[in-house]
């Protein structure tokens, strides 16, 4: 049986490819992490200790359309609420699941169209996000400490905005559901691997 985690309710790795990485100018990182796997996306992420970078204060939305959720990889800093709306004329509900530990974060229905739910994650790591009644219905919220983060394209392309300087470069694929961390250097001629 799970067990069921408190967080904070608000009121209303993947295979590690790094192919390619270079630094096009001296904020701007691209490169090419692990393919989508199962049409979900990978996640990289860019932390360091010198990188203190407020969290955001608007939410990160996922919503229910079609009986699909959109999008179907979310990223989010951990402090930052996600929203969670149903777009669909029927009942959802929120299952949010912690893949670290297997402890249900969440359980909310969602029975009227435009409803919506914010939720804030207190622990950083990986949550499936499921829907009880909708089998088919699946996603994955990462939440990070990381200052700078993105969802990479299908292809595995990403581009992310860096200052200049030292790093931790993470990458998360739903294949592995780990973040394999890189030592890297973000300078005016490209990223090196440290």
């Amino acid at each position: 049986m799970n067990k069921i985690k408190v967080g904070r309710m608000v009121a209303s790795a993947a295979s590690f490819t790094m192919i390619a990485a270079v630094a096009l100018a001296a904020a701007s990182v691209t490169g090419i992490a692990a393919k989508a796997t199962r049409g979900f996306p990978s996640v990289v992420m860019l932390s360091g200790p010198a990188h203190n970078v407020p969290v955001p204060s608007e939410a990160v939305l996922m919503e229910q359309t079609n009986k699909i959720y959109i999008p179907g990889v979310l990223v989010a800093r951990l402090g930052q609420a996600v929203t969670f709306r149903n777009n669909d004329d029927m009942l959802h509900n929120v299952h949010g699941l912690n893949l670290d530990n297997g402890d249900t974060v969440f359980n909310v229905a969602q029975p009227i169209y435009g409803m919506q739910m914010d939720f804030i994650f207190e622990e950083a790591g990986t949550y499936a996000i499921l829907c009880d009644v909708h089998p088919e219905m699946e996603a994955y919220v990462v939440v990070t400490d990381a200052p700078y983060a993105t969802v990479a394209e299908a292809d595995g392309t990403f581009a992310i905005d860096v200052p200049v300087g030292d790093y931790d470069l993470q990458v998360w694929n739903i294949q592995e559901r780990k973040q394999r961390t890189e030592k890297v250097t973000v300078g005016p001629d490209g990223l090196t691997v440290q």
